[in-house]
């Protein structure tokens, strides 16, 4: 093989000295008789003149020996890899923000029973957080049954980028002016099916490349507001905007 000049490596387990060679020795230049013997990830060298009659065996089974650790050893790296980069915990800033956002909330099924002080937030039932950071970034609650008000504790979530309210009972409510500054650090944001009311204003939106906006299915009014270049997707369907296809061409071609 050529490991060490003219060695080769066998596994500790499948060797045991003879009695001659003691056991505290750094190398052992005899043969080995194969055994069981309880030892793991520790090699021998072996010189190729001393192998004996099961010599060309015994490398083989070194080489197969050798390959097993090194697939023990790349699993166990994997494994601790993963377990330190998913190890993170919830900003208690945000934990506490989630926590007033659920404070004036309808839940009459319980969705978010979960959001407890006594639970990490990115275990909680519709959060995602950052791997590295343990930032919130996403908030998935469509079709939760939720009703209530909006508490601008959302806007505490300063690293959110997704938010999904769609088909809740909000029951009409007006959307408050402050929920629309969401719209400038948001790539996704769903709020469709929930008879919303008010009117949408400018949407100007600066922080990502591509930006989906989903208001269909509410009672938005009046005209389509002035959106930003990197709106993709805006769907406004089944609402009462006046000239809703006509002013959406009008304002995405100007900006």
């Amino acid at each position: 093989m050529g490991f060490f000049n003219d060695t080769f490596l066998v596994p500790w387990k499948t060797l045991s000295v003879r009695e001659d060679r003691p056991p505290n020795s750094k190398f052992f230049p005899g043969s080995f008789n194969l055994v069981d013997y309880d030892k793991s990830c520790l090699f021998w060298p072996v010189k190729n003149g001393e192998r004996g009659k099961g010599g060309a065996r015994l490398q083989e089974m070194g080489f197969v020996a050798t390959y097993v650790l090194m697939l023990l050893c790349l699993n166990i790296f994997t494994h601790s890899f993963c377990n330190r980069i998913h190890n993170f915990t919830c900003i208690e800033s945000e934990k506490q923000a989630l926590l007033k956002f659920k404070y004036d909330l309808k839940d009459p099924s319980n969705m978010l029973a979960v959001w407890s002080s006594n639970v990490d937030c990115c275990n909680w039932f519709g959060v995602v957080c950052d791997n590295a950071t343990g930032h919130v970034t996403e908030l998935h609650l469509g079709r939760s049954k939720l009703g209530g008000k909006l508490n601008p504790s959302l806007l505490e979530l300063t690293h959110l980028s997704q938010l999904n309210l769609s088909y809740n009972d909000f029951e009409q409510i007006q959307i408050p002016v402050w929920f629309w500054n969401l719209t400038s650090r948001l790539q996704y944001l769903n709020i469709s099916g929930n008879q919303f009311q008010g009117k949408i204003p400018d949407l100007l939106i600066t922080r990502h490349a591509s930006v989906v906006l989903d208001f269909c299915s509410n009672n938005f009014t009046g005209p389509l507001p002035l959106i930003s270049f990197n709106v993709t997707v805006l769907d406004v369907s089944t609402m009462p905007c006046q000239d809703r296809s006509a002013i959406f061409c009008a304002t995405k071609s100007t900006i």
